[in-house]
């Protein structure tokens, strides 16, 4: 491992860790994308616009980062304004950096960076590091005081997500051209993310793994890649079903059972609002069945029912 690669991981692991950390009104993770952005927006803009290189989509994305600076809201709350302008600009300021950024480097910065995502999970799952935000609550499951998997993020929604783009990143490396240590390595890390990924307590993160997955794989479909998905998706539904079936609290949360709810509720509400939702456009009139209920009318059936 050479010295640009520690490095790297050094960098990497001082921004997950240090990003939750309130400096201020805002955290440490938004004031360093906000002198990211005025750092580069500005010469990026200059540059593309004039090269005559910026799709329509990233000036517009630019623009309208800038028009949430100016509402009502932000004169009362300045820092709020400023946060949301960041976010929103972060989209286009990233495409144009990918798109000037070699493409070996952009390559380097994914996978390592992914790898660094996964392997900083470690200490806060042994209770070595304590996590500034708060992991899923495991109460509703019978285990008071205790909390879902969340790393160094603020919320088990962002760690989950975020270990399911590092763990698609990580499956693109998986192929026949390397050697099978670094083959089995990679798989090794890809079960030790999946196993984060459970401990969340988020389906968001496995959603997002499992179509990604089969996006993968079945684009340029061919025999190969259908018999790496197949071990893949068997190995990796192998230890998910292990886990659920070890873990009562795993089994609950995947069934949409809690103890204020054991049959007929839901963990997140969502399977009762699609149900109800599908109930009332299909028990409306024909026409709504052709063209839908709508938002107005949707919130007022939903209401209703």
């Amino acid at each position: 491992m050479n010295l640009k690669l520690v490095l790297f991981y050094i960098i990497a692991f001082i921004v997950l860790y240090t990003e939750p950390i309130q400096v201020g009104p805002v955290s440490f993770g938004i004031l360093w994308k906000i002198i990211a952005v005025f750092l580069l927006t500005l010469p990026m803009l200059y540059e593309s616009l004039k090269s005559k290189q910026m799709e329509l989509f990233a000036v517009l994305y630019f623009a309208f980062a800038v028009k949430t600076l100016f509402n009502y809201t932000s004169f009362e709350y300045p820092m709020e304004a400023i946060t949301i302008a960041v976010k929103i600009a972060m989209s286009p300021l990233l495409y144009l950096f990918f798109m000037k950024v070699p493409k070996e480097t952009l390559l380097f910065i994914a996978k390592h960076y992914a790898l660094a995502i996964i392997l900083i999970f470690i200490p806060y799952h042994f209770g070595l590091i304590e996590p500034l935000g708060e992991g899923y609550n495991l109460s509703i499951y019978y285990l008071d005081g205790q909390f879902g998997l969340v790393g160094p993020f603020l919320s088990p929604h962002a760690a989950s997500i975020s270990l399911a783009m590092a763990m698609v990143i990580i499956t693109l490396q998986i192929n026949a051209k390397n050697s099978s240590i670094l083959n089995l390595f990679y798989l090794s890390i890809l079960v030790l993310g999946f196993y984060q990924l459970v401990m969340t307590y988020v389906r968001t993160g496995i959603a997002i793994y499992l179509t990604s997955l089969m996006y993968l794989y079945l684009q340029n479909f061919n025999f190969k890649k259908l018999l790496l998905m197949i071990i893949t998706a068997s190995l990796l539904i192998g230890i998910g079903a292990y886990l659920v079936s070890t873990s009562e609290v795993a089994k609950m949360r995947f069934e949409d059972r809690h103890k204020y709810a054991q049959h007929d509720g839901v963990g997140s509400g969502r399977l009762l609002y699609w149900s109800s939702a599908i109930k009332n456009w299909t028990n409306d009139e024909d026409i709504v069945l052709l063209v839908g209920l709508g938002y107005t009318y949707g919130r007022q059936k939903m209401k209703e029912s």
